[in-house]
């Protein structure tokens, strides 16, 4: 896995990493060597309700796709459908 030469989302107090990283503290945040956003789920939670969308990494192209890729997931893990 590339994200263990990456760079963690405390490495800048004011960098886009560490403000998800506030915004999303059930998340791992990472930013990888290949310069993809990535982030996991801390503590390996499941989903109330399992559904094909929910996963334990994501991933984005920039910060921003990764923040709107981990609001999605906040969202499947609190409500059905």
């Amino acid at each position: 896995m590339v994200a263990a030469r990456g760079s963690a989302a405390g490495a800048g107090t004011f960098s886009p990493l560490a403000a998800i990283q506030r915004q999303f503290p059930g998340w791992q945040i990472w930013r990888s060597d290949a310069k993809r956003f990535w982030a996991t789920r801390v503590g390996g939670g499941r989903s109330a309700y399992p559904q094909a969308e929910w996963a334990m990494t994501v991933d984005g192209d920039t910060a921003g796709k990764l923040a709107e890729a981990l609001t999605r997931q906040e969202e499947l893990a609190v409500k059905p459908g």
